[in-house]
């Protein structure tokens, strides 16, 4: 064994936790370590196929271990074996069949002898909930067979792999996460950032790095940060992202030119030095129409929805009636259908459930101040 390659190969193998090129670099260490001339890591996950490894080095490249999978693998008896071992137990090959039977072997005669290999030695690193490991080194025949204490040290090894599986797979969890989280954020149509107390933007959805590749109220400084263009703003947002506290949002107008203003919304979390939420309010973004969101979210009827998106925007029921072209009563039957699905009697109250919808569902002052819902 080069115990030269001891303090590289554990290096390399850590680094398999969050890079997956690290994974080839750390078998060819592991190679080397035991003086073998190739080397096999398998993964399989059946509840996180992404974190899957299957993985050869030396003259177990590419090509022969397509061979291997295509022709040979239904033949291998060694993988089967080492997974009835416990994990933790590391074999020598030679040391589990007789050289007669060794000779016999289809798998041996055909695949791995013409490779130019004649011994594994590894075992079982993971094998719980779904989730299988081996890894594996092979010797050529300039090499002695392998030993016992050669055996002893690859099962002290076989912790570290085991635990770097389990983190690798945690990692893949975390990220798997953040890509989803990313993008049901991206599919929203309000502008989000989560950014931290100093103002360093740690996430931005679709429509947010829209507002901030415009550049035209909101930026991103050169460290990262969120910043308005505006000196007095830009103060008032740097002591807004520092002082926010818990339970009490802070709402602030960011100029821009000759345009309606931002709004910003920050809010802080429960727990102090935590990251804060920005919401972006663009007044002139496009308005959603109402509609289709009133039907869904109260179970409205379309004409009854039209009529409370018209309530919300201001009209009276003649206005309604006009811009429909109805009859007021006809207007008044929408009415009382809305009222009784909302369990409403007053349009006060009616106008109130519709605003929570409209806020919750992000169409709050577009609505009111927008165009007509046709």
């Amino acid at each position: 064994m080069s115990r030269s390659s001891g303090d590289g190969f554990l290096v390399a193998l850590y680094d398999c936790v969050t890079r997956e090129d690290a994974l080839p670099a750390m078998l060819g260490l592991l190679a080397l370590r035991f003086a073998c001339c190739s080397g096999a890591f398998l993964y399989v996950d059946r509840a996180l196929p992404e974190a899957d490894v299957a993985l050869g080095h030396g003259v177990f490249d590419a090509e022969a271990k397509d061979r291997y999978e295509r022709d040979f693998a239904h033949l291998d008896p060694l993988p089967a074996m080492m997974a009835r071992l416990p994990v933790g137990r590391v074999v020598a090959s030679d040391r589990l069949f007789t050289p007669e039977e060794i000779a016999a072997l289809p798998f041996i005669r055909d695949f791995y002898h013409p490779l130019g290999l004649r011994e594994a030695l590894g075992g079982p690193i993971l094998n719980e909930n779904g989730r299988f490991g081996i890894v594996a080194v092979h010797r050529g025949p300039e090499r002695e067979p392998f030993r016992t204490d050669e055996i002893r040290a690859f099962e002290d090894l076989v912790p570290h792999l085991s635990q770097v599986i389990r983190l690798r797979r945690r990692f893949f969890e975390i990220e798997d996460g953040a890509r989803h989280l990313g993008d049901a954020l991206d599919a929203t149509a309000a502008a989000v950032l989560v950014v931290g107390e100093a103002g360093g933007v740690r996430r931005a959805n679709a429509a947010a790095r829209t507002v901030l590749a415009r550049g035209d109220g909101l930026t991103l400084s050169r460290t990262g940060r969120l910043a308005a263009r505006d000196a007095a703003a830009n103060r008032r947002l740097g002591a807004a992202l520092r002082e926010a506290a818990p339970g009490e949002p802070v709402i602030l107008p960011i100029p821009r030119g000759t345009e309606v203003p931002y709004g910003l919304r920050i809010v802080a979390p429960a727990r102090p030095g935590r990251d804060r939420v920005v919401q972006i309010c663009d007044p002139t973004r496009p308005v959603p129409d109402p509609v289709p969101v009133l039907m869904a979210a109260l179970g409205l009827s379309r004409p009854s929805a039209r009529l409370v998106a018209g309530l919300l925007r201001g009209d009276d029921l003649k206005d309604h009636a006009r811009r429909e072209g109805l009859s007021v009563n006809t207007i008044k039957y929408h009415l009382k259908s809305a009222f009784d699905v909302t369990q409403t009697r007053r349009q006060v109250d009616l106008v109130r459930v519709a605003a929570a919808v409209a806020r919750d569902f992000g169409i709050p002052d577009q609505v009111r101040s927008g165009p007509d819902a046709t």
